[in-house]
């Protein structure tokens, strides 16, 4: 394993907090350090099962990481991350990079799902109602989320940033689920700036390396959709032995 850059600590509260005010140029110690050729940022969970990594990418509110810990409880995986998941192709294959602070973002999960219950808040994201006030739902949800965020932070505050580790784990499968109105898509690293690239796109370069499936945030059944296919990719073949950096 290897030491995570100190700065790029900062980075990920930034990446939590205020996603869009990230820049390329930030990312540039992680990505030098294992050799990435392309990186992406997706809003999501990622998880690892016998040393291969599952991210389910998609809009907040639909269940993410209530499926994560659905998941790490019956010890069929273990957890990456929740939040936004850095992912970095080098030798021909797209890498997760744990972060190391799965317990802190599980913390602020936790918080951003009872404040949402507290306050009857439902993702707009799930919402068919097309008299609904979705930019008005949207900003509400993400004051929700940072106030989480700022609770979560000081109950970590305690928490060591010199025991942080960094970890690739290899990227077998992308589940990516899309809306019109996402403020997070996938995002790229391109010639110094970080671009949104569309699910359509996104797909036909990480089947190259990996497999990505696209789901539509509007399919009925959703949360129970994505459990399914999640599990189904668990127990595939192709989820065999670690490979590393």
């Amino acid at each position: 394993m290897r030491k995570f850059p100190r700065e790029s600590l900062t980075l990920f509260r930034e990446l939590v907090l205020e996603p869009n005010m990230v820049k390329a140029q930030d990312i540039i110690p992680f990505t030098k350090q294992f050799g990435f050729d392309d990186v992406w940022i997706f809003h999501g969970i990622a998880m690892e099962r016998k040393g291969n990594a599952i991210i389910l990418s998609g809009p907040p509110g639909i269940g993410k990481s209530t499926l994560l810990r659905r998941f790490a409880r019956t010890k069929i995986v273990r957890p990456l991350d929740d939040g936004f998941i850095f992912v970095g192709r080098t030798n021909g294959c797209y890498y997760v990079v744990e972060t190391g602070l799965y317990l802190n973002l599980r913390t602020i999960s936790v918080f951003s799902k009872w404040l949402r219950i507290l306050t009857r808040y439902r993702s707009p994201y799930l919402n068919t109602d097309h008299h609904y006030d979705m930019d008005k739902a949207i900003g509400r949800g993400e004051l929700l989320h940072n106030l989480a965020f700022l609770i979560g932070s000081i109950i970590n505050k305690n928490r060591s940033e010199a025991e942080v580790i960094l970890s690739p784990v290899r990227l077998v499968k992308l589940f990516l689920v899309t809306h019109q109105k996402d403020r997070h898509p996938p995002r790229r690293i391109c010639g110094g700036t970080i671009v949104s690239i569309n699910a359509g796109d996104t797909e036909k370069i990480f089947n190259n390396y990996s497999s990505c499936e696209v789901i539509p945030s509007i399919e009925q059944g959703l949360k129970r959709i994505l459990y399914d296919r999640i599990r189904k990719s668990i127990y595939q073949k192709d989820i065999g032995n670690r490979s590393t950096l």
